[in-house]
């Protein structure tokens, strides 16, 4: 069941609220329905591995594709979303996560993963963001819902999180950061 390369009548069929259930403390999927945490799952997978490895090791990278963590400082490359054998830039990080949402990676006919909750559609404004924070979940939540939104929403919603660094690129390569996103772009 390739949900990102091939749409059936039986994937769509199987998706949605109305087949999960909370009950007794329990979560029942039921009609062989799926869940995916690609999103936010990522970044709370990366700071549990993190909490594990700070307990052994001084120096590391956790990558989960294009969710990184990592302690003491390291430079990462930003990988360009229009092709993943590129880098548009690097950042220098030390402690914390950058986390990346673009629409380009996982695709199907109709669009991409990633849904504007305004329209239903998938966003074309956009090419990617990137977000900086201590935590990955934090940084990998806001990735995905900045690129969900509308570009202007976004920008908007922005300008008032002063615990988060970013970057946006918007379709037509226009670049939007943070004051504090100390970033090299090429």
């Amino acid at each position: 069941n390739n949900w990102y390369g091939i749409e059936s009548m039986t994937q769509k069929e199987n998706t949605g609220m109305n087949f999960i259930e909370m009950k007794d403390g329990y979560i029942i999927l039921k009609n062989e329905v799926q869940i995916d945490l690609w999103w936010i799952g990522k970044g709370y997978i990366i700071d549990k591995i993190d909490e594990i490895l700070q307990k052994k090791l001084d120096t590391y990278i956790i990558n989960f594709w294009w969710d990184i963590k990592v302690q003491w400082i390291h430079c990462i490359g930003l990988e360009d979303p229009l092709n993943d054998k590129k880098i548009i830039g690097k950042i220098w990080i030390e402690d914390e996560s950058i986390c990346a949402s673009s629409g380009r990676k996982r695709t199907f006919n109709s669009g991409h993963h990633i849904i504007n909750p305004y329209n239903k559609k998938s966003p074309e404004d956009k090419i990617i963001v990137y977000t900086k924070h201590k935590k990955a979940v934090y940084a990998d939540t806001y990735a995905t819902a900045l690129f969900a939104g509308p570009l202007e929403k976004s920008l908007h919603l922005l300008e008032n999180l002063s615990s988060l660094e970013w970057l946006v690129i918007d379709k037509n390569g226009g670049i939007y950061k943070s004051d504090w996103f100390d970033c090299s772009l090429f």
